[in-house]
Parts: C-alpha cells; structure tokens; sequence
C-alpha cells in the first residue's frame, strides 16, 4: 500500500468510518504496509473505492485486495 500512499493511517480510518467497523494501519511480514479491516466489507469496498474521489484517485488493482477469512460472519451458524 506503500506504492498507493504514504497516509494509510488516514484511509484506514475513512475505511472505519465508512464501514463503522475496526480498520488500522498495520505491517505484515509477507506484504509490508498495509490496512486491516475487521468486518464483512467484502462486497462494498469495491463500490466504495471507486466512488470516493480521494481512493479513486490511488487506482488500486483488485489483485492487491485480500481477503481472510476468520471468525463467522453474521448469521452463519458453526457447524
């Protein structure tokens, strides 16, 4: 994310606000600097990063986006 901005604090707190969910700036031994987001934005962030003029303006691949799946999300039952 380092490429796209050196400000990542101030997007992962636009991720947070947008998505009222825990978004921080965090660095990750394999991909370096990069923006966790706690919360199931998966089909929105898209949308969201090609509406918002500021995040539209970084062009961020859709390669660079990854996603972990961990806990449960909402209304799903551990089987």
């Amino acid at each position: 994310m380092d490429y796209y901005s050196k400000d990542l604090k101030s997007i992962a707190s636009k991720f947070g606000k947008k998505f009222s969910c825990g978004c921080a700036q965090a660095t990750d031994e394999i991909y370096g600097e990069c923006i966790t987001v706690q919360g199931d934005v998966e089909y929105d962030l898209w949308d969201f990063l090609n509406s918002d003029k500021e995040l539209k303006l970084l062009n961020i691949p859709e390669h660079k986006v990854l996603w972990e799946e961990k806990g449960q999300k909402k209304g799903r039952k551990k089987v």
